[in-house]
């Protein structure tokens, strides 16, 4: 079925203005994060291995603006969360629509919500025709902190469907920020989410982070086309050292990715390596084992990166690296972690990787009006 989905993206991709890319290049989002500075939406030619500015927002306003967040549409447009940070006014934070991303791209503003306070992590979701947002206050000066979890947005009005599945939902007392946000790949709309931290297990000597309970990792599934807010959540796995059987102490997720094989990958900002989730038949945990240990190549004391994806037009793994300069790179390596190389270097504010052609863009041959049908209530 992957075979199959990557080939109807590739013919949708075909004669639009993404051709002169190739496959597997990867769109991510430079944020200055400083007053007067411009974020961008750029792209990596994974051919010639060549970075180009594809849009640019607006100067940012004040040294907190931060941009979070990046998901294809149905039809070709694109998403981008922006928030402040630390959230000192709920109201600012949005989500924009970019459109003609590839050819002469414009914006707007798709939706804003008193509870849409910082956003970690965007997916379309073709199930219910709505985004899927991970969203995470994360203020430490007396702001409300209304929901932090994920939420839905319906994708032809922008309107908020309501609050959907909060993250502290094995400990009640502890609050859990969004760290990932990766569909299962097992059943349409399904979806893992993390945790950063959130989970029963608790760490207090963590250089550089404090506290911090351990990292969490559930699964939400929409149950119904046309209502995003009937949902099941069951538990995958709480990584403490007694549920994982390793010492290491999981409690800053900053990335997941879904593998061929079904199992999780993912990035914490607490160890250096990337670490996998076996799963077994039925998705339920079986063991963690180190996917590519990053200890030799580590060049900052917050891990490797902020995020992970599995490039299915490449096979690999790409994930963001910290340089140890303040700016970013883009890394690849084997499933097996092997074969680490940089693709990109220098980057600011690196964020929210996306490959293309991406496979929902499958949808420009019809699935985006099936899928529009059936939300129409």
């Amino acid at each position: 079925m992957t075979r199959i989905a990557s080939v109807a993206a590739l013919i949708a991709f075909a004669g639009s203005a993404t051709a002169q890319f190739t496959p597997g290049s990867l769109l991510y989002i430079s944020d200055i994060g400083t007053t007067g500075g411009v974020d961008t939406i750029n792209v990596l030619d994974y051919g010639p291995l060549t970075t180009a500015t594809l849009f640019s927002f607006g100067p940012d306003t004040q040294d907190t603006s931060r941009r979070g967040g990046l998901a294809q549409g149905p039809d070709g447009e694109f998403y981008v969360g922006r928030s402040d940070i630390p959230v000192l006014d709920p109201s600012t934070a949005v989500i924009d629509r970019v459109d003609d991303l590839f050819g002469t791209p414009s914006a707007s503003n798709f939706a804003s919500n008193p509870e849409l306070q910082t956003v970690t992590g965007i997916r379309y979701d073709s199930f219910t025709d709505s985004l899927v947002v991970l969203n995470n206050p994360g203020s430490a000066f007396g702001v409300p902190q209304d929901f932090e979890g994920v939420q839905t947005y319906d994708r032809a009005t922008g309107s908020y469907d309501g609050l959907q599945v909060p993250e502290s939902f094995t400990n009640p007392g502890v609050q859990a920020v969004g760290g990932g946000l990766v569909p299962t790949g097992r059943n349409a709309g399904e979806y893992y989410f993390g945790s950063l931290n959130g989970g029963a297990g608790f760490d207090g000597s963590l250089p550089g982070n404090g506290s911090r309970t351990s990292t969490v990792i559930a699964r939400a599934q929409f149950n119904n086309p046309a209502d995003p807010s009937d949902v099941t959540v069951d538990f995958v796995i709480d990584l403490e050292p007694n549920a994982t059987g390793r010492s290491e102490f999981f409690g800053l997720l900053r990335g997941m990715a879904t593998l061929p094989n079904g199992n999780i990958a993912f990035l914490d900002a607490n160890s250096f390596n990337i670490w996998e989730v076996v799963l077994d038949s039925s998705g339920n945990f079986d063991s963690l084992e180190v996917l590519f240990d990053g200890t030799a190549v580590a060049r900052g004391d917050n891990g490797l990166g902020r995020g992970i994806i599995y490039n299915e037009f490449t096979d690999k793994l790409n994930y963001i690296e910290f340089a140890g300069d303040g700016t970013q790179d883009i890394v690849e390596i084997n499933l097996d972690g092997t074969g680490r190389t940089i693709l990109a270097s220098g980057i600011v504010g690196l964020n929210s990787l996306v490959a293309i052609p991406a496979p929902s863009t499958a949808a420009l041959l019809g699935l985006g009006g099936l899928a529009a049908a059936r939300r129409r209530r």
